[in-house]
């Protein structure tokens, strides 16, 4: 499977089963606990892009 298939696979799901997947995703990819702490630990480093004057770049 693609990478293009998978993407229009999980634009086809309903919202809720969108949240599930995302929420799945972590295990599915075979993502570490320490991985998903680091992760979750660097968003609050991010923050300061999540505006609306940069909001233009949410998209590249």
């Amino acid at each position: 499977m693609t990478l293009k298939a998978i993407e229009k696979a999980v634009r086809s799901l309903k919202p809720e089963e969108q949240k599930k997947l995302l929420h799945d995703l972590p295990l599915l990819i075979k993502l570490s606990s320490e991985d998903m702490a680091r992760l979750k630990a660097s968003e609050k480093s991010f923050a300061f892009w999540n505006n609306p004057q940069d909001s233009i770049y949410d998209t590249l």
